[in-house]
């Protein structure tokens, strides 16, 4: 378990790694009930723009979250999602090995909440970004 006191300005995470599988992709969408072709139809992906299958943008939270953990697990309702932003840069396709890298932004107290704010970069095999996050989290106690 890590705990806030435990946070540097800085600190990078070491990186986390995922491969994306055409698995992963069909099991994500039909989680969240997105029936989009690009995402569960072959054939619809190879006669795409993209020439394949691709997975859901928001699937990025499967690897987000798992680096962002990578550290450590936060205590059971230790902690809060304040905030969360992604910016999507590229496709993500089947076979994809991504990099995910945590870094500690800021940390701060602000009205008696203690609150630390992390940026992650999510690479590709080629080193191609494909999204960039950030969360903010406050500790409840």
């Amino acid at each position: 378990m890590i705990s806030f006191e435990e946070f540097e300005v800085g600190q990078k995470f070491k990186p986390h790694e995922f491969t994306m599988t055409k698995e992963t992709i069909y099991k994500y969408a039909e989680a969240v009930f997105d029936n989009n072709p690009l995402y569960r139809e072959e054939e619809s992906g190879k006669s795409s723009f993209y020439g394949s299958i691709i997975a859901p943008p928001t699937s990025a939270a499967i690897y987000i979250i798992s680096a962002f953990q990578s550290e450590g697990k936060i205590p059971p309702g230790a902690a809060v999602h304040a905030r969360q932003k992604f910016k999507f840069i590229r496709p993500v396709f089947p076979g994809d090995h991504l990099v995910t890298n945590v870094t500690v932004k800021n940390k701060f107290v602000k009205m008696e909440r203690k609150y630390v704010f992390f940026e992650m970069i999510t690479l590709n095999q080629n080193g191609e970004p494909v999204v960039n996050s950030e969360i903010t989290v406050f500790w409840t106690q």
